[in-house]
């Protein structure tokens, strides 16, 4: 039998499905501006528990979750929810998930894969500038709650703005980036990454520009 049309497994609050008002939508917070890379970090942590487990936690905060045996894998299914769950559903299902960490890894053995997993999602957080603290995801600097996340939109204009050096600079921030989730983190290799990544950044721009601006240019005093 062939798959249904992945349209039909796009995540959405089930109060819009059955027309009943949901419980928390007058008292909405903020949204989790999540990057892409955390929340495929989040996919990869849910699949370590079970389809059914998974389903009532979705269904608790209002979100419908699919057969995942219609995707070619797990994963799959659960990455066509998380990316279509709405901001606030979203929040909602991971206040729980922080509030109920005993017995989320209780359920998984060995032990250390629910933890590498965990700790993966942790630094995902962290480079999105948010932290777990008290069991719950704070902002590093309240003033980013409504901001996007800015690895992604940066990585985006680079890949949009035509710079041959477009090929060396994106693997560099991602680099840095795996370097700061690595377990014990790499700080060194973080900001070196992230160092020489702004360095070629603006050393191409500065080409790019030397073409339209007449003026002296002096490479050695880039970085």
């Amino acid at each position: 039998m062939d798959a249904p049309q992945e349209k039909f497994w796009v995540a959405r609050p089930t109060s819009m499905q059955d027309g009943r008002r949901h419980p928390d939508s007058t008292a909405r917070k903020a949204a989790l501006m999540l990057s892409t890379r955390s929340k495929l970090s989040l996919c990869q942590y849910l699949a370590l528990q079970d389809s059914a487990s998974l389903s009532l936690l979705f269904a608790k905060h209002g979100v419908a979750m699919p057969d995942l045996a219609y995707f070619s894998s797990p994963l799959d299914g659960l990455r066509s929810v998380v990316f279509g769950m709405p901001d606030q559903e979203l929040r909602s299902v991971l206040e729980e998930i922080m509030r109920t960490q005993g017995d989320l890894r209780y359920r998984i053995s060995p032990k250390y894969r629910y933890d590498e997993r965990w700790a993966d999602f942790v630094r995902c957080l962290e480079l999105d500038g948010y932290r777990v603290e008290s069991q719950q995801i704070v902002p590093v600097d309240p003033t980013i709650e409504a901001a996007a996340a800015v690895d992604d939109d940066l990585s985006a204009e680079i890949k949009r703005s035509g710079l041959s050096e477009a090929d060396e600079i994106l693997p560099l921030i991602e680099g840095s980036a795996t370097a700061f989730r690595q377990s014990p983190p790499n700080y060194n290799a973080c900001l070196s990454n992230a160092r020489v990544a702004l360095e070629t950044l603006g050393r191409a721009i500065a080409r790019r520009r030397r073409v339209n601006h007449t003026g002296s240019f002096d490479e050695t005093k880039w970085g």
